[in-house]
């Protein structure tokens, strides 16, 4: 079931928000949906999500990779507006968080793609499962692309490589692993990115690696790769309900 199948509706309460519907069994008009909470949503999603099965109602909101990206893309000029003014603090504190900001929203986009594909039934239960599963987060977007039957050369695809760089960086962020270690050297799984420049790390000597990667063109190349991979990705997937 394709895209021809989505059937877009809105409630009355409701302004600006995209209600999707998608009726599996039950009518979905008998669904209570609390208007407080119903609000709150609307707050923040650009998409709601709901399919009525067995006399179960499940529910999924998308557009929380817009958020994160808006915010990759904001904290970017916030690390370049503190490195102006010469504060390293502000700028490194920026830096670091609009690469988890961007490399979030990637994961996201496509965490919620894989809801409104499992609401539309446009991939099967192993397809889904099989990307789902899989821990890496490139591979998982990997496994996607294929699961869709795209035509994408992820060994050549530039795009795709600094995809997988832009999660090396976040991972190496979000969890740290501090130890001694020589001067100007890399933790292995960052050495590639940092040696080959995909990273637009400076030049220079460093004692922490940490020192010249949380700096605001690092800040602003996590948001461009993302903002520019999840427009390809998008086109790749084909698939916009």
């Amino acid at each position: 079931m394709g895209c021809n199948a989505c059937r877009e509706r809105s409630h009355g309460f409701v302004a600006g928000l995209v209600v999707w519907l998608h009726e599996t069994g039950g009518p979905i008009d008998d669904v209570d949906l609390p208007r407080e909470a119903f609000e709150a949503t609307l707050e923040v999603g650009e998409r709601f999500m709901m399919s009525s099965s067995g006399g179960t109602v499940r529910y999924a909101v998308g557009g929380f990779y817009a958020l994160l990206l808006t915010e990759a893309s904001a904290c970017a000029a916030r690390a370049a507006a503190a490195a102006k003014e010469g504060n390293v603090k502000s700028e490194v504190g920026a830096a670091a968080s609009a690469v988890l900001a961007a490399a979030a929203a990637c994961e996201s986009y496509l965490s919620e793609f894989l809801a409104r594909a499992e609401m539309f039934q446009v991939l099967d239960v192993d397809a889904l499962n099989t990307v789902r599963m899989e821990r890496d987060a490139q591979q998982q977007w990997k496994s996607l692309i294929k699961a869709r039957g795209a035509e994408f050369d992820f060994e050549t695809s530039t795009e795709y490589a600094q995809l997988g760089c832009l999660f090396q960086l976040r991972n190496h962020i979000a969890h740290r692993n501090s130890r001694l270690e020589v001067r100007d050297s890399w933790p292995y799984r960052l050495a590639d990115c940092a040696g080959q420049r995909t990273i637009p790390v400076t030049n220079g000597p460093f004692y922490d690696w940490a020192v010249v990667a949380y700096r605001h063109q690092v800040a602003e190349w996590a948001y461009t790769r993302a903002a520019k991979w999840l427009d390809l990705a998008d086109r790749a997937i084909q698939f916009t309900c």
